[in-house]
């Protein structure tokens, strides 16, 4: 399950990346920019985490934190039906790696350390 919420976390933040492309900047654009590029990279850090890479497994959580609220930031800020659902994405995604997830993941990173 970890493997999968990996990938899942990596594709989602390849569709932030996709954003740009596909929607309108809210100005001041820098800012929707910043927001996007901390959502993007916080992703893609945590995914890259959850599937083992040895420098990022070991604050995995508090990447999703910060990927979360930027995301959740980006797309309020934005105010479009996509932002609705973004949300709701971000929320599940959110939920599960923190809420459900966290101890069994957390459990297999350690086992990994521990044998490395």
């Amino acid at each position: 399950m970890r493997v999968l919420l990996g990938w899942a976390l990596l594709l989602h933040a390849l569709a932030h990346a996709s954003t740009m492309a596909f929607m309108p900047m809210a100005q001041p654009v820098w800012f929707s920019t910043l927001l996007l590029g901390v959502a993007f990279a916080g992703y893609f850090a945590v995914g890259l985490a959850l599937l083992r890479v040895p420098v990022l497994r070991r604050r995995w959580k508090q990447m999703m934190i910060v990927a979360s609220l930027a995301s959740v930031l980006l797309l309020l800020w934005v105010l479009s039906l996509w932002g609705v659902v973004g949300v709701a994405v971000d929320v599940a995604l959110f939920i599960a790696t923190e809420a459900v997830m966290q101890p069994r993941i957390d459990g297999e990173l350690y086992r990994v350390d521990r044998e490395a």
